[in-house]
């Protein structure tokens, strides 16, 4: 019963993140996966963990993460993807000035 009861609750969570986002909840756990692990191992989050207090919590990722910048949800969301622009530097040029 208790492992049914949770199966359950997980399949209508994932039910729920396709509705309101339109993103397979296939593709939703293999993002999770990577907040959660990988993700956990760059320069940019050790150098940002080494300095917030209280720590991100890593089970809450990227909200938790996402809390830690001000401004209302979309500056919040920009910030983020400024901080991991490090991470994609194939997809982000360098700003060339002149």
């Amino acid at each position: 019963m208790v492992v049914a009861s949770a199966v359950a609750l997980t399949a209508m969570a994932a039910r729920a993140i396709v509705r309101a986002t339109g993103v397979s909840a296939r593709t939703t756990r293999r993002w999770m996966g990577w907040w959660r692990g990988p993700f956990t191992e760059t320069s940019p989050f050790v150098d940002l963990s080494a300095r917030l207090v209280p720590a991100l919590m890593r089970s809450r990722l990227p909200a938790s993460l996402l809390e830690r910048f001000s401004g209302d949800p979309a500056e919040r969301v920009a910030k983020l993807l400024g901080f991991l622009a490090p991470l994609t530097t194939a997809s982000c040029p360098t700003d060339r000035a002149g």
